[in-house]
């Protein structure tokens, strides 16, 4: 909730401090293309929680992956003007990150029942993706002949994929003492989601002709899903930052 309110915050200070002379040209074009490159900030702990069975017992894991601040692997998409300012749009964002985790198990003993021992080892590449699709109102707000700047909300569908740490095999224990059990594999399985959130943002271009420029803005994504072997939900996008090219038609 306060990332969403310094989003909300920074794209209210955005608005105000375009002149509101602006606001009485008319944007004359009536498409826009865009392609971006751009990083998503801010950070993310996600808790870890399965059981599995070992010894025909149920043994536990807990671990801890974070979601942190990455470059964005692909951001792009376009729009159509329907009205004097007004255009509708849609962009596509893909964000990707990856961590190990160390993870802390209770491993049933093979002999004595209810007894357990600990073990820790590290799951290496535990990785998260979201796919964004933003659709757009898009509100144009031309402040020169080159210079226009663009407003915009909407609707998002998110398809995110998590890894998540299920469970572990145990090698043969030959004994006597059985105290320090020896992790042979970890089981990672990966997860699917879709989920609908919304988005905001504003976006400032520079033309360098009348169909070639560059411009950068910001943005901010909100959805949340729920993984199984995961404590909580998981909060999908975040807070982007981008710059590109831009493209009027």
């Amino acid at each position: 909730m306060l990332k969403m309110k310094t989003a909300l915050l920074a794209f209210a200070l955005t608005f105000a401090s375009v002149p509101q002379a602006a606001a009485q040209m008319q944007w004359t074009d009536k498409i826009y293309l865009y392609v971006n490159f751009g990083v998503q900030v801010g950070s993310q702990d996600v808790e870890m929680a399965s059981t599995f069975e070992v010894y025909e017992e149920p043994a536990t894991l807990v671990g801890t992956t974070s979601l942190g601040s990455e470059p964005i692997l692909a951001d792009f998409g376009g729009g159509y003007k329907v009205g004097r300012n007004l255009a509708v749009g849609v962009g596509y964002v893909n964000y990707n990150t990856e961590s190990d985790v160390t993870v802390v198990a209770r491993i049933p003993h093979p002999i004595i029942f209810n007894q357990f021992r600990t073990v820790t080892v590290s799951a290496p590449g535990v990785g998260h993706m979201s796919q964004m699709l933003n659709f757009s109102a898009v509100w144009m707000m031309p402040y020169t002949n080159q210079i226009d700047f663009a407003f915009y909300a909407g609707p998002s569908i998110i398809f995110a994929k998590q890894d998540v740490v299920t469970g572990m095999t145990i090698a043969p224990e030959p004994g006597p003492d059985y105290s320090n059990p020896q992790v042979s594999a970890v089981e990672v399985t990966e997860q699917s989601k879709t989920s609908f959130g919304i988005h905001f943002g504003a976006d400032a271009a520079y033309m360098v002709n009348k169909r070639y420029g560059v411009g950068g803005g910001i943005r901010y994504v909100w959805g949340s899903a729920d993984f199984d072997g995961l404590a909580d939900s998981v909060t999908l996008g975040g807070f982007q930052i981008v710059g590109g090219l831009r493209v009027r038609f």
